[in-house]
């Protein structure tokens, strides 16, 4: 009968489909490793999927090329035109792309050239004590390799990305929890694949906490890109481009995920030691509506500006003083001149005044503190500091 010539036809295609894609991602994964540092787990599945579309293409493409009188164009570019859509509908599945932890490519192509060998040993032999353990030390190895190094820092620790006219700052708070300030630039591409998903598998970081001060280009244009690979615990700005669960956000103050003016303090430190509070002046699109990012940990406070500079900034200036002196301050708008400069300044007594900005940055150039240490990204490039507490104590150790 047809119905069961029908099933094992299926089988043997659902088995020798699933195996050939394993074996094709396996093969190419070290290579991809290397040189892209993502891979596409659900690819597996997403080659099988796509088989039945690429068959039935080439068919129709011979026939419509033997045959270009009796079959009409558009059906033999009906199967090609589905590819588009099944790759993006597998893009949006989980671990799709997925960063992978950074190691030496020597490492890499050895791990799974004794991987190879061992599998090679074991089909040989299956049973054999020696082809078991060199199968079993190399797949072990290989999961290690696969496991991103997560350990927070023993301290708030701020790494400023170098995007020219924009801002990108990640944040290591001791508690586990990272967080992203902005991530787009106004003057250069590739902010996501060049600065900040290297820096985030650098770090092993998998979840990030974002904040966005507003919606120019030049603070959040690799937003898309980077939620794509690293999974958003919590957002907070305009509305974004990528799906995320709200309920995640602040989800221990019970608040909402976002904040129109005001502050608002987000989730609590299992430790007591850090806290994040999301400052903004005044509730609109644009500049002044910008939201500012408050950081503090171990009696350390940095201040994260976004563009805001008149009375979005005003609004949010009497709050700072309770937490001066700052360690550091990130000057609102890329340094552009500024009235409110000096209450700004008196206010926070920052001991050291970052600069996000392209070459073109008024009060970089001209920084009218001189006491006061300044740091550029158009002069210094990126930089990473570690704030450790200015005394140490039993409850910050």
């Amino acid at each position: 009968p047809a119905f069961p010539w029908l099933v094992r036809m299926s089988a043997n295609f659902l088995v020798g489909g699933v195996l050939a894609s394993v074996i094709a991602t396996c093969s190419t994964l070290p290579f991809i490793w290397i040189h892209f540092g993502e891979w596409s787990p659900m690819g597996v599945v997403g080659t099988l999927v796509l088989l039945p579309l690429v068959a039935l293409g080439l068919l129709l493409g011979w026939t419509y090329a033997v045959f270009p009188w009796w079959m009409p164009k558009a059906w033999a570019a009906w199967p090609f035109a589905r590819i588009p859509e099944h790759l993006l509908t597998f893009d949006g599945w989980a671990l799709t792309p997925h960063l992978l932890p950074p190691h030496a490519p020597w490492l890499i192509l050895l791990t799974f050239t004794l991987l190879c060998c061992a599998m090679g040993l074991a089909m040989k032999n299956r049973n054999g004590p020696i082809q078991n353990w060199a199968r079993r030390g190399s797949l072990a190895t290989c999961a290690l390799l696969l496991i991103p190094r997560t350990s927070p820092p023993a301290h708030m620790t701020l790494h400023v990305c170098d995007v020219g006219h924009g801002t990108a700052i990640l944040a290591q708070m001791p508690c586990g929890r990272d967080w992203l300030f902005d991530a787009g630039s106004r003057d250069r591409k590739g902010v996501a694949s060049r600065a900040v998903l290297p820096l985030v598998r650098k770090l092993g970081i998998t979840r990030l906490n974002v904040v966005i001060s507003h919606g120019d280009r030049d603070h959040q244009a690799a937003l898309e890109r980077i939620a794509s690979r690293v999974g958003v615990q919590s957002y907070t700005g305009p509305g974004p481009l990528f799906d995320h669960d709200e309920s995640m956000s602040f989800s221990d103050a019970g608040l909402d995920w976002d904040v129109g003016t005001g502050s608002l303090e987000t989730t609590t430190c299992p430790f007591g030691r850090c806290t994040i509070r999301i400052l903004r002046g005044l509730d609109e699109s644009g500049n002044e509506g910008s939201r500012n990012l408050l950081l503090e940990c171990d009696g350390r406070s940095v201040l994260l500006c976004g563009d805001a500079e008149d009375l979005g900034l005003t609004n949010v200036i009497p709050e700072l003083k309770q937490h001066a002196p700052f360690a550091a301050l990130l000057v609102p708008h890329h340094g552009s001149e500024q009235e409110n400069l000096g209450c700004l300044i008196s206010h926070t007594r920052p001991d050291e005044v970052w600069f996000s900005a392209s070459e073109r940055s008024p009060l970089a150039q001209n920084w009218p503190y001189s006491n006061t240490t300044t740091r550029w990204t158009a002069r210094d490039g990126g930089w990473s500091v570690e704030f450790k507490p200015r005394k140490e104590s039993p409850g910050n150790l």
